[in-house]
């Protein structure tokens, strides 16, 4: 957690993402039908699961079902993000499409006869049944709009103070995002002290500014709560809009100012993909940077 050293504290949470490889159908822009989908996920009750565990397997595995049905040729870049795993190009994952109204339709146990070393006996399965549909960002994407991320470092040591700063080639409205190890999502602008995110052409939007420093907002390295390693990986990533959008609102995404969340306390990856797809291609674009935070004594 945060300690209050008479100043408000940003910290970030080790975060390590994983951009799954592409297949060429994906890079060619190819998108998940939208019509409604049903499938189907079982998963044996052994290797000592409990039933909510097991639940939750089988709702993995059906909705990588459904991605097969509805995405055949995306299936290794897709399914792991639509099970919440962690992404780097979200406006890509966007584009191809994301699932939307997912409804439950069925949840049970089921007793499958089976003999083993000769001897009759059965095995509990627990299986869940989805209805799902896909949606994407419409339109064609402008590649003219681009946003970066300047003054950073490739490293930081934990407890380091970090500014952000993002460049747009257009006039835009900027989030800044980081995903922590565990899938969870924090926003860290626009926030409670600061809600104007507009970013003009030519100019460097930067956060905390020298204004907020001086209040005593500081952007400060840390790790999740547990986290043993010696150093992490963590990404942020900025997402420019043309349009004034809300891409927290109504969803669990939280702020990440002075609390560190973990992913049953704020949103997750599922949750800003949602909010994406309701935009057009040519209105978002987006920007990644990677950099490691090290512990004080293993650098």
């Amino acid at each position: 957690m945060a300690r209050h050293l008479g100043l408000l504290a940003l910290v970030l949470c080790g975060a390590l993402l994983v951009a799954p490889a592409a297949s060429s159908a994906a890079q060619q822009g190819a998108s998940c039908r939208p019509e409604p989908i049903e499938a189907t996920g079982e998963i044996d009750f052994g290797q000592g699961l409990t039933k909510e565990q097991a639940e939750q397997k089988a709702y993995d595995e059906a909705m990588r079902n459904a991605v097969r049905k509805a995405c055949p040729a995306e299936v290794s870049s897709l399914a792991s993000v639509f099970n919440n795993e962690m992404i780097v190009d979200l406006i890509k994952s966007a584009r191809r499409g994301v699932p939307v109204e997912t409804e439950v339709i069925e949840r049970r146990t089921i007793s499958e006869p089976v003999t083993r070393e000769g001897v009759a006996t059965s095995v509990e399965r627990y299986r869940v049944t989805i209805r799902t549909r896909f949606a994407g960002l419409a339109g064609e994407e402008d590649p003219g709009f681009e946003v970066r991320i300047v003054g950073m470092k490739p490293s930081y040591v934990e407890g380091d103070l970090m500014t952000v700063g993002v460049q747009a080639t257009a006039d835009c409205y900027v989030h800044l995002f980081t995903v922590a190890a565990d899938r969870s999502v924090t926003v860290f602008l626009p926030n409670k002290y600061r809600r104007e995110n507009f970013l003009r052409k030519g100019e460097t939007l930067e956060f905390p500014s020298a204004d907020e420093e001086r209040r005593g907002i500081r952007f400060r390295m840390g790790f999740l709560p547990g986290v043993q390693s010696p150093s992490i990986r963590e990404w942020i990533t900025a997402i420019a809009t043309r349009r004034n959008v809300d891409l927290v609102s109504g969803t669990r995404i939280q702020e990440a100012l002075a609390k560190v969340y973990s992913a049953k306390d704020t949103g997750l990856i599922g949750d800003l993909l949602k909010k994406l797809v309701e935009l057009r291609s040519s209105d978002v674009t987006q920007a990644v940077f990677a950099y490691e935070v090290f512990r004080k004594d293993a650098k």
